[in-house]
């Protein structure tokens, strides 16, 4: 059939036909190319919808905006919408929004994103961010409870959060460090430094705060920085798919310029060469059929010498010209033709590529598929497409259902898991693409294909780490609530020895720490429990005995009141005859006082007697002294009259005189003198004898004063006495009122005393429900204890010991004498 067609069909015919195949093969080559390129964009803007829901979500979770759980329909989270929108509380809507945020990041695209920049950028907001949301409204929870077990939980709260800012703050500098253009830096470096900080401050504002306190300025202020954090990490990620999606976009009108140039290039080459060579074909038809006519002559001009021989030689000149230029025009079409397959050559090396038939036969693959897979083409030419399945997948009905839908020519593109030469495992993001006739029936399957391996085996890395992450938490949490369901048992020796992770591993020594000391604790609380139970049967019984020694003293207090009031009334009569006696000492001593002053006047008198008898003395000692010196004046003036004859005779007698006078006066001043000094001698002895009666009368003054003194003591001691029995009586009379209300009150503390043994009892029963690992001592034992060990009975036998001395001693005689 296909020599029949070719023997119909000219040269042009044929010619034409090979180009519309090449035209044709260049088209289905760029259909696939545009369709990869297309599948990638819209690939790109399913991330970005999906992007621009999780910032409505993110608002919801705010509290700001409401989502439209139509729109969760497009990335298979409608159920998960319904219970964000269906949660009441904080904490549920918090958890719900997560849930929501991993369901649309999974139906979008976004986590399959192939691009590192944009995928930890997608990792921090979808992921990391929203975890930390979680750490921080649960670190608010068990800071603003007041269970017994806060300390620990606070513990595990404050590592959680810290953990999960460190996460959020790794994904995004991982962004960061991905984005070649340095925008993203210039996005995130501010947010990542503004995180790192609002989360330092909460997990310190929490550790400090007292149980029971609230954050809502310290959280408030943290979730705001968190909302920023979110909304900046949310925007470089939609301007990194913005800036994909542009790229794509540029690159694939790039392709289509190209190819486009390339197409029109060719079909303009074919049709020329395809027209050059159909007009030869035919001129050589042409001449070759008048030649087997016998027709020689040809249209070409005639430069021969006319005979027929040149005719030929020419018409056979033209024929090899003819025959040499279409093979010319051969020969570069070809070489074109090797120049476009070249191109589309170069086109499927961006990409791997593979041809199947419709039943899934192997036709043929490139190298860049051959390299993915391992394989070389001889080992996959003519096999089935399950060679690169697993057995499992190949048995599977969907595998069938894949391969039906390709040979009804349906258009396959998604993300596969296939297998390598050696059981390796290999991702690929791939477009099968059928390959369909003018009747529109599948020719073949053309697969293009990318090798996402690297990128899966990072999601599937970061997957295991967050599951690791996961069992590490649920082992700890398992831990730490069968160590305290334990403690809420009472089982106080049970101790965390599985070794947590690193990060975890100083919430389980700080668990173990404090159940070292709470049972350490409860140990004393046993032994202290023992000692008040003991002590409190001590008290009981002591307060037994004190009773009955309070009605005993009660008794002998009012004996005691009576002798006490007939003491009171003899002191009394004795203070007054004291305080008589006194009063006739008190006159003496006065009497006695002014009789030593009349001495005392008496001895001054004759002392200035005597002085006055000394001046005189002294006077007449002057007299005698005068009277000599006019005695010698005297003689001297009669020496003079002598002297002077008779007319001295006249002072002569005068001088006589004189001097007989100044004789006269001398011995009368002697006799004086004689007197005077007797006299004295008389004043001086009387002075003497005044002087020793007023140093008797001094004594006598002093001795009554001694008395005086004494007695005015003996009264006042009396007084005192009478005084301090008055007192002492009222002090008994009030003991023994106080001796009554106390016997009273001896009661209600018997009665209390056995309330606290019974309550020592219950307590010993509360207690003895905690193992603590110590011996409890039985009751019996405790009661039986030396009493050299209780205080209460060492007091007991101090106060049997003195109620028997103070009795012995209140029976003696003597001491109640000496009293």
């Amino acid at each position: 059939m296909l020599n029949a067609i070719n023997k119909k069909l000219s040269i042009g015919a044929r010619l034409g036909l090979v180009s519309g195949l090449f035209v044709a093969s260049s088209a289905v080559a760029t259909s696939i190319l545009v369709g990869n390129a297309l599948s990638q964009i819209d690939f790109s803007k399913k991330e970005v919808a999906g992007a621009d829901y999780l910032s409505e979500v993110w608002g919801a979770i705010r509290g700001s905006d409401e989502i439209d759980q139509g729109d969760a329909e497009a990335f298979n989270a409608r159920a998960a919408a319904s219970s964000f929108v269906a949660a009441q509380t904080d904490s549920a809507r918090v958890a719900a929004g997560l849930s929501l945020i991993t369901a649309v990041a999974d139906g979008s695209n976004l986590t399959l994103d192939p691009d590192l920049d944009s995928f930890y950028a997608m990792d921090a907001a979808t992921v990391k961010i929203p975890a930390l949301l979680s750490a921080a409204v649960e670190l608010e929870r068990v800071v603003e409870s007041s269970d017994a077990d806060r300390a620990i939980m606070l513990t595990v709260a404050s590592n959680r959060l810290e953990s999960a800012a460190a996460a959020a703050a790794g994904s995004m500098e991982a962004a960061i460090a991905n984005n070649a253009s340095g925008e993203t830096r210039q996005a995130l470096s501010e947010p990542v430094s503004a995180l790192t900080a609002a989360a330092a401050d909460l997990v310190a504002t929490a550790r400090a705060a007292a149980p029971g306190a609230e954050l809502d300025d310290d959280h408030a202020a943290f979730l705001t920085t968190t909302d920023t954090v979110w909304r900046a990490t949310a925007e470089e990620l939609s301007r990194l798919l913005d800036v994909r999606i542009a790229n794509k976009q540029s690159e694939l009108a790039m392709q289509l310029a190209l190819v486009g140039l390339i197409l029109a290039a060719a079909g303009g080459l074919a049709f020329l060469v395809s027209t050059g060579l159909g007009s030869r074909f035919k001129a050589l038809t042409e001449t070759m059929a008048r030649l087997r006519s016998g027709d020689f002559k040809v249209d070409v001009p005639y430069t021969g010498d006319g005979h027929e021989t040149g005719k030929i030689a020419e018409t056979l000149q033209v024929l090899r010209d003819n025959i040499s230029h279409t093979l010319h025009d051969s020969e570069r079409q070809l070489e074109q033709m090797r120049e476009t397959n070249a191109i589309v050559e170069a086109i499927s090396r961006t990409q791997a590529m593979i041809e199947f038939t419709p039943d899934g036969t192997i036709i043929k693959a490139n190298d860049n598929f051959l390299a993915t897979m391992g394989y070389t083409l001889g080992e996959i030419t003519g096999k089935h497409h399950s060679m690169f399945a697993s057995p499992e997948c190949a048995r599977s009905t969907d595998y069938r259902a894949f391969w039906d839908r390709l040979r009804a020519g349906e258009h396959v593109a998604d993300k596969f898991h296939r297998v390598g030469k050696g059981g390796r495992g290999v991702w690929i993001q791939a477009s099968y693409n059928p390959i369909l006739d003018k009747q529109n029936r599948v020719l073949k399957v053309v697969k293009f294909a990318n090798d996402i391996t690297a990128t899966e085996n990072d999601l599937k890395a970061a997957d295991a780490e967050r599951a690791a992450r996961t069992a590490e938490q649920n082992h700890v949490v398992t831990s730490l609530a069968s160590g305290l369901k334990q403690l809420a048992e009472g089982n106080l020796t049970a101790r965390l020895d599985t070794a947590f992770a690193a990060e975890y591993e100083q919430v389980r020594h700080n668990f173990n720490d404090a159940m070292g000391k709470m049972q350490e604790a409860m140990k004393t609380i046993v032994v202290n429990a023992g000692g008040i139970r003991s002590g409190a049967g001590e008290i009981s019984q002591a307060a037994d005995d004190l009773s009955r020694r309070t009605e005993q003293q009660a008794a002998s207090l009012e004996e005691t009141a009576a002798a006490l009031d007939e003491i009171t009334a003899t002191v009394r009569k004795t203070a007054e005859g004291a305080k008589q006696a006194n009063g006739v000492v008190v006159t003496t001593r006065s009497d006695a006082e002014a009789s030593g002053k009349v001495v005392q006047e008496t001895v001054a008198a004759m002392a200035e007697i005597e002085k006055s008898s000394k001046q005189i003395s002294q006077i007449i000692g002057v007299i005698d002294e005068i009277a000599f010196q006019t005695n010698l004046l005297a003689l001297n003036a009669g020496v003079e009259a002598a002297r002077a004859g008779d007319a001295g005779r006249g002072f002569a007698v005068v001088a006589s005189e004189v001097r007989a006078l100044a004789q006269r006066s001398s011995e009368a001043a002697k006799e004086i003198k004689g007197l005077i000094s007797a006299s004295s001698q008389h004043v001086e002895a009387g002075v003497d004898l005044v002087g020793e009666a007023g140093k008797a009368l001094q004594l006598i003054v002093g001795k009554v004063s001694d008395i005086s003194g004494l007695v005015s003591e003996i009264a006042a001691s009396a007084q005192e006495q009478s005084t301090a029995l008055a007192e002492v009586n009222t002090a008994i009379n009030q003991m023994d009122q106080t001796t009554q209300q106390n016997a009273a009150m001896v009661e209600q503390s018997t009665a209390a005393s056995h309330s606290l043994t019974h309550e020592a009892e219950e307590l010993m029963s509360l207690v003895g429900r905690f193992q603590t690992g110590a011996v409890a001592v039985p009751a019996s034992h405790a009661r039986r204890g030396k009493a050299q060990g209780q205080p209460i009975a060492q007091q007991r036998q101090r106060v049997a010991q003195f109620a028997t001395n103070g009795s012995a001693a209140l029976n003696t005689d003597d001491d109640w004498q000496e009293f």
